[in-house]
C-alpha cells in the first residue's frame, strides 16, 4: 500500500493501557478494498477500532496509517498464543471503515440477508491518589444487526426467538419453524448465524 497516501504512526504513550483499542493486537495478513474499488492483497495490517484508523507496514516495516478511505477489510485465519482466529471480515455499512465514528462491523452472514456484529471500543481513565501516570481501561462491547432484502438500513437485533422470527417478515412462520426445530433461543452469536443462513438458503 505504499501508493495508498500513509503517514507514520505516532504512538500516544501518555498512560498505562489495560486491555487493548485494536481488533487485534498481532498484524495480521489482509487484503484490503478501497471506496474507489482497488484491492491490495497481502498485507499486514492491524485496525484501530476507537481512533478508526488502518495501520499497514510498508516495505521498510514501519507503521503507518492510511488515509485512503477504505471499503473493508478480509482478515486471513491465523493463530496467536495458541488460539485459533478464523478468517473475518470487517466494514462498516456503505460507508469508509476508517472515517471518523464510524461504526465497524463484522460480517457473519453475507446473502440476501447480512448479519452483521459490531465491535465497539470504549475506555475508562483512571489516575489514582499520589500516581502521575493515568491508566486507561479499555472495554469491549458487542452488538448485532441485519440489513434485510429490499432494506438498506441497519438493524438492531434483539436476541431473542420472537424478535429474530419478527424481522424476517413473510418468511417468519418458516424461520419460527427452524428455530422450534433446531432448539434455537437466538442468544448466542452462533444462533443467529444459524437463522440468517437459513434464510439465505430459502
Amino acid at each position: 500500500m505504499n501508493d495508498g497516501n500513509g503517514r507514520p504512526l505516532y504512538l500516544r504513550t501518555n498512560y498505562i493501557p489495560e486491555g487493548s483499542p485494536y481488533l487485534y493486537d498481532e498484524f495480521c495478513t489482509a487484503e484490503i478494498t478501497t471506496m474507489a474499488g482497488k484491492v491490495y492483497t497481502d498485507v499486514k495490517v492491524k485496525f484501530d477500532l476507537i481512533e478508526k484508523e488502518l495501520i499497514y507496514l510498508d516495505d521498510k516495516n514501519e507503521s503507518m496509517v492510511t488515509s485512503t478511505p477504505i471499503k473493508k477489510i478480509k482478515l486471513s485465519s491465523f493463530v496467536n498464543n495458541e488460539t485459533f482466529h478464523e478468517a473475518v471480515t470487517i466494514e462498516s455499512h456503505n460507508m469508509a471503515i476508517n472515517s471518523p465514528n464510524t461504526p465497524v462491523y463484522a460480517v457473519l452472514e453475507d446473502g440476501n440477508a447480512k448479519l452483521y456484529k459490531q465491535m465497539l471500543v470504549t475506555y475508562t481513565d483512571l489516575k489514582k491518589y499520589g500516581e502521575a501516570t493515568i491508566t486507561r481501561t479499555f472495554k469491549r462491547v458487542e452488538n448485532f444487526y441485519a440489513v434485510l432484502p429490499g432494506k438498506d438500513t441497519v438493524i438492531r437485533i434483539e436476541k431473542n426467538k420472537t424478535a429474530v422470527a419478527a424481522l424476517f417478515g413473510d418468511k417468519q412462520a418458516s424461520i419460527n419453524s427452524f428455530i422450534e426445530q433446531q432448539k434455537l433461543k437466538c442468544k448466542s452469536q452462533a444462533d443467529l448465524i444459524a437463522v440468517f443462513k437459513y434464510y439465505n438458503s430459502l
